[in-house]
């Protein structure tokens, strides 16, 4: 089979026209595809993960424990937070001292 039916645009185009998806093609053609993706009105939002996800108090008063040179495994205990979840945080940034 060299051709397929675009049920989008409802004609017969040729395989080099459409997406490979895994072992088969998508239905519609490449810009029927890409048409009808820009119109799915789907609003992707970043969600807050990690520390992000604490409140913004525990936030403040974190850094402050930080900047003030408390041992990172009594902070975990202090905000109830697991341990290698505050070193990960650090290690990537998503915590940070600087001003």
């Amino acid at each position: 089979m060299t051709d397929k039916h675009c049920p989008g645009c409802n004609i017969f185009k040729p395989l080099t026209e459409y997406y490979k998806a895994g072992a088969y093609y998508q239905a519609r053609c490449k810009p029927c595809h890409n048409l009808r993706r820009s119109t799915y009105g789907y609003k992707y939002t970043k969600l807050n993960t990690g520390f992000k996800r604490l409140p913004k108090e525990t936030q403040i008063n974190l850094i402050a424990d930080l900047t003030a040179k408390m041992k990172k495994k009594d902070i975990a205990k202090k905000y109830n937070i697991a341990y290698p979840s505050l070193v990960r945080w650090i290690r990537k940034g998503q915590i940070t001292t600087e001003n």
